[in-house]
């Protein structure tokens, strides 16, 4: 069945596009959620609007991802931890734990775009941020011992 997709669906196309699908995955999944449409001829008038408002989209997301990645230049985050006197860790430090870190600092970032191998010292780490498909930046975790009371 050919569909007009009116809104971006991963592995299958961008917004706008005129794509061939099973029926049922049209009909049960497609449709439904309303991201695509059927491709009659009265929804193909339609595309040029879906991906004018798609490339608006697009564009003003670019943008902020760009303003996001200047934000995020030259960034130090610092997450304090139990540690033993050696520097090494009782834990780990985790992503949700960067996120909040970066959320006081004024950065609003899902955690699901840190991607962190496992720190378990005491120190400076690198930590790359996933901005979109293709921008991602660097920033250093610092990571000190947290204070014993």
């Amino acid at each position: 069945m050919k569909v007009l997709l009116t809104h971006n669906v991963k592995d299958i196309g961008r917004s706008g596009e005129i794509v061939e699908v099973s029926d049922g995955y049209a009909r049960n999944y497609l449709f439904p959620k309303k991201l695509a449409v059927p491709a009659q001829e009265g929804n193909l008038k339609l595309a040029a609007d879906v991906k004018r408002r798609a490339a608006e989209r697009d564009a003003k997301l670019e943008e902020q991802n760009r303003e996001l990645a200047a934000r995020l230049e030259g960034v130090v985050c610092t997450v304090s931890s139990p540690a033993d006197p050696s520097g090494n860790l009782y834990g780990s430090v985790t992503d949700r734990e960067v996120a909040v870190a970066l959320e006081s600092a004024g950065i609003s970032i899902d955690r699901r775009q840190i991607q962190l191998e496992h720190v378990k010292k005491t120190g400076d780490h690198p930590v790359t941020i996933r901005i979109s498909g293709s921008l991602s930046k660097e920033i250093t975790l610092r990571v000190v011992p947290e204070e014993k009371c």
